[in-house]
Formats: structure tokens, C-alpha cells, sequence
């Protein structure tokens, strides 16, 4: 069974911190859902099918947590921290959360409830 995007993760990459609410409060939400495949529907739902970053995003084995500190979405992070979501996860590249957080989102001092920085940068 292969797993695509869960709308958490498509609403971690909008930057849409209701809905992120919303969705972790669902018990049927899986927080640490990982992401390893583009479906069509995913592609259709990409607010701007020029942005490489969303789309490289949606192949790596990602949690949602990995999406929002990937997009430098502090708030949205701290939400699925609170709600769960654990740092020490890795993608498929071997990646934490933290060690995706873009230095281009100015996002030096991105820190999260139980995490211990720095952490290295990947970008």
C-alpha cells in the first residue's frame, strides 16, 4: 500500500495554521504520518505549480512536521509538537525536522517545545 499527502501535510505546506488546528484534533489524524509519493490529486491541489520547493517536499518521506519547519511555519510546528508530533523523526533522507529549517526563512533561532539547538542546517 503506497502512502501519499495527507491533508495535513498539504495544510502544513499552505501555511494553514487553522486547519492544522483543526486536524489535530482529530483522532483519526495520523500526526506522524510519513508522505512518499505525488498523487494527481496532490498536484492538483499545489497552490502554484511552479513552486519546486512544495513539490520536492511532497517526495522525501516527510511527516508534517518536516513540511511546516521545512516551510519555516514556526507556529504550525509548535502546534504538532503540542499535539504529538515527535522531533527525532526522520525522513527518507534521514533528515529530523529541525535540520530542514531554510536559513532563507530567516529562521535561525527556530526553536520547538523539547528540542535541543542548534541543529545542523541542511540548506
Amino acid at each position: 500500500m503506497k502512502k501519499a499527502n495527507t491533508i495535513l501535510h498539504l495544510a502544513c505546506a499552505a501555511g494553514d495554521l487553522l486547519t492544522v488546528r483543526v486536524l489535530c484534533k482529530d483522532p483519526g489524524v495520523n500526526i506522524s504520518a510519513k508522505n512518499v509519493k505525488v498523487s494527481h490529486f496532490n498536484l492538483l491541489c499545489v497552490p502554484n505549480l511552479n513552486d519546486s520547493s512544495f513539490l520536492l517536499t511532497l517526495l522525501k518521506g516527510d511527516t508534517p512536521l518536516h513540511v511546516a519547519c521545512r516551510r519555516g511555519e514556526q507556529k504550525i510546528a509548535e502546534v504538532l509538537v503540542e499535539n504529538g508530533a515527535e522531533l527525532s523523526v526522520v525522513n527518507n533522507k534521514n533528515e529530523a525536522p529541525l535540520q530542514l529549517v531554510s536559513a532563507i526563512h530567516g529562521m535561525l533561532n527556530f526553536t520547538l517545545p523539547g528540542s535541543t539547538f542548534p541543529y545542523p542546517q541542511c540548506y
